[in-house]
């Protein structure tokens, strides 16, 4: 990704900055100001930041589908973004065929734009009327 001898940026490698800045300016959010707060949720698959009434949900590994259940969340938000177009994102809190046998209802993302992020780390700002802990 550097300059090369001559002191020139590729442009390969211009393009793929200049996406990646475009990325971060969409998602800055999640990453400023923020805190860690992987003890909200039980999959190691995703990141999870956190500033007052707000999680961010990384998904840096992709998902293998169009859901994504937030176990042991159960609290429905007020909003829920996927910040990299700023688009809403469903939610439901129910009852999934996984979770029968405990009959304990869970917060769960549902159609989620995994095609057309495809190429991108998905980041979903979950906004909640109280601090979650």
């Amino acid at each position: 990704m550097g300059p090369t001898a001559e002191g020139i940026i590729p442009d390969q490698s211009f393009e793929i900055l200049e996406r990646l800045g475009e990325w971060y300016l969409l998602v800055e959010e999640s990453y400023v100001n923020v805190d860690p707060a992987p003890q909200l949720l039980s999959s190691k698959d995703v990141f999870i930041t956190s500033r007052d009434k707000t999680l961010y949900i990384h998904f840096n590994k992709g998902l293998p589908g169009n859901g994504f259940k937030l176990k042991p969340l159960d609290v429905l938000p007020l909003r829920a973004t996927l910040l990299n177009n700023n688009k809403s994102v469903e939610f439901v809190v129910d009852l999934s065929p996984s979770d029968h046998a405990g009959q304990k209802k869970y917060l769960r993302l549902r159609n989620l734009p995994v095609n057309e992020m495809a190429n991108s780390v998905m980041i979903i700002k979950l906004e909640f009327k109280n601090v979650l802990t």
